[in-house]
């Protein structure tokens, strides 16, 4: 599935390439698919998450850190629920293509899906 993944992505920015008219958006085109999956990863990862502290009889949430590990793990996740949101008549390598890229361009479609 990764390989099909890296394949794909590798294909749509190439076509990208190809489409593109002047050489300051080819510049901008990145078509490594390892950079542009590791620039999607960082792009979820989210910084805070909520913590039950009970004071006073009363449970509030509060915001705490999250650890590296977590941060990792949470933004996984966030592109595989992602991509189990879209229609199963596409391959999971299709979609799973598509959110990576959505991702490591701070698309608004894809941080809907959060």
């Amino acid at each position: 599935v990764v390989d099909k993944t890296m394949y794909k992505i590798k294909l749509k920015q190439v076509e990208k390439l190809n489409k593109a008219t002047t050489e300051q958006e080819k510049a901008k085109i990145e078509t490594d698919p390892v950079k542009i999956m590791l620039k999607a990863f960082d792009n979820c990862k989210p910084i805070l998450k909520l913590t039950p502290v009970k004071k006073g009889g009363i449970t509030y949430q509060v915001p705490v850190p999250m650890t590296e590990k977590q941060r990792e793990f949470k933004s996984f996740k966030f592109i595989l629920n992602a991509c189990e949101d879209k229609p199963p008549a596409m391959r999971l390598y299709d979609r799973l293509s598509n959110e990576l890229i959505e991702a490591s361009n701070y698309a608004v479609n894809f941080f809907l899906h959060f």
